[in-house]
């Protein structure tokens, strides 16, 4: 009976070894079930950071895009990529013309011709050409295919 006793004190001892390693894994498991949680919460509020900043920089380009969009309306001419601006003055050869416009190098010269008209009709009347650089401006082609430059100066010659 006495080994019997041993036999148990030694499994008991066994069991409060086992009970004590199952109580330090309970609490390390529970330990980290803790972290997944705040781990969970901490990727919720960055995550909601994140969208919120987002979100602010998407409202903030928003505003960038209609403040630019309202400049460009602004302005009589959209510049592409190669389009620069220049200005052109019109003369007549009796002088009763001085006329100047602000247009693209890429633009044909009837349009400039057309603008030219409307402000002053009474020279439509008549048959004209246009001279710039002593050559004369072939009205289907554009300012620069004619070889006219930023502040040249067209001359409207009137065919009577």
């Amino acid at each position: 009976m006495d080994e019997e006793k041993k036999k148990n004190k030694k499994l008991d001892i066994i069991i409060i070894d086992l009970r004590k390693n199952l109580d330090n894994e309970i609490k390390k498991y529970n330990a980290m079930i803790k972290q997944i949680d705040e781990d969970k919460i901490t990727k919720k509020k960055l995550e909601k950071e994140l969208k919120d900043s987002f979100l602010e920089t998407i409202i903030e380009k928003d505003r960038e895009i209609k403040e630019l969009k309202l400049k460009l309306s602004r302005f009589p001419l959209t510049l592409e990529e190669g389009e620069k601006l220049m200005s052109i003055a019109f003369i007549s050869t009796n002088q009763q013309l001085h006329y100047s416009v602000i247009c693209k190098n890429t633009e044909e010269f009837h349009r400039i011709e057309g603008q030219l008209y409307k402000k002053y009709p009474e020279f439509s009347e008549n048959e004209n050409f246009f001279t710039a650089n002593g050559k004369k401006i072939n009205k289907y082609k554009t300012l620069e295919q004619n070889g006219i430059k930023n502040n040249d100066v067209i001359i409207l010659n009137e065919i009577e």
